[in-house]
């Protein structure tokens, strides 16, 4: 890769294992993968960016091929009472592909996506806390696209017409501080009142010189049912030492994971991490890993060691992994 003042070359190759049904033949592969990023620069009263890549895509089965995808970008601030940014971009897509299942060669897929979104804060001083109230509104557009074969997330673009209101309320005392954040996202573009009516958004987050608590629940109205609930909570043993436990549930997924974690910091030089998964609906202990690693101010050494836990069709799976960081020549993974 090189990178200069406000761009970015690089050329990439990855190599893609489904650990879960060992069939390589039907991951598609990168190999290789060209890219060029322009970081935002002032245009004017705008900012412009550029984000592009040509990728070829190889698999021994299904659909593969190339795709040059390029998305230039141009956004806009203004506002002081209330705060108003805006952003237009242009993703255009075009795939050279053999082996299709629908017998294509070729196809390109344009999106226009705009996102505008705005904020106003009103700040009110009482004798122990601060109390800071945010409103917001937020929307995103993206114009109807074509559906290419599935390569990577750039595949998952789709037709969107969703606005979402929000309010966050912060409470700062002297020692800590408590986040509240409720909102509600319409689906414009949806007829049915469980798709234009989507799931209301409770955030939660305290943070105190102890520790933290964090949650983040998902209710669905027309439905009458909990889609998503998150918690967690962080003990600080020491300046240096942590632990932590949450769980984590979700409806459409039949997900109910409980996770576990410890992190020591020794010396501001050494770090220790070790976290666990435990899967209450599912096959029991999940995936866990234990790290170890050395930061010095020119470089960096460290290992990691990951359990992956068994299927139907393999069994567990354990990975070591070491890695070397040089400052100003990036890092060295050695598997």
């Amino acid at each position: 890769a090189y990178s200069g003042d406000s761009n970015r070359f690089y050329l990439m190759g990855q190599y893609w294992i489904d650990l879960r049904r060992d069939q390589t033949h039907y991951e598609p592969q990168r190999l290789p993968e060209l890219g060029y990023t322009l970081q935002p620069i002032k245009a004017g009263p705008f900012v412009l960016d550029l984000v592009s890549s040509a990728t070829n895509f190889f698999r021994e089965k299904n659909v593969r091929g190339q795709r040059f995808d390029i998305m230039p970008s141009l956004s806009h601030t203004f506002g002081d009472e209330v705060r108003v940014s805006q952003s237009l971009s242009l993703r255009e897509s075009a795939y050279r592909l053999s082996n299709d299942p629908e017998g294509r060669s070729s196809l390109n897929r344009a999106s226009l996506v705009y996102r505008a979104y705005a904020q106003s804060r009103f700040l009110k001083q009482y004798d122990g806390f601060t109390h800071i109230l945010e409103p917001s509104v937020e929307y995103q557009m993206v114009t109807q696209t074509k559906s290419p074969p599935l390569f990577d997330s750039a595949e998952l673009l789709t037709r969107a017409s969703e606005v979402t209101f929000s309010v966050m309320n912060r409470f700062a005392f002297q020692s800590s501080q408590l986040l509240l954040r409720l909102s509600q996202p319409y689906g414009i573009n949806s007829l049915a009142e469980d798709k234009w009516f989507r799931p209301t958004r409770l955030e939660g987050l305290y943070n105190a010189e102890w520790g933290g608590i964090s949650s983040d629940i998902s209710y669905s109205f027309p439905r009458s049912e909990v889609d998503v609930f998150n918690s967690g909570i962080t003990f600080r043993l020491s300046d240096a030492a942590s632990f932590s436990f949450g769980e984590r549930y979700n409806r459409l997924d039949k997900l109910m994971l409980y996770t576990f974690g410890f992190e020591l910091n020794y010396q501001k030089r050494w770090f220790l991490g070790t976290s666990l998964a435990y899967d209450a609906k599912g096959q029991g202990w999940r995936e866990s890993s234990v790290s170890l690693s050395y930061i010095d101010p020119c470089w960096a050494i460290g290992t990691t060691i990951s359990r992956r836990p068994p299927t139907t069709d393999l069994p567990a799976d354990y990975v070591f992994m070491l890695f070397f960081e040089l400052k100003g020549l990036g890092m060295m993974k050695l598997l």
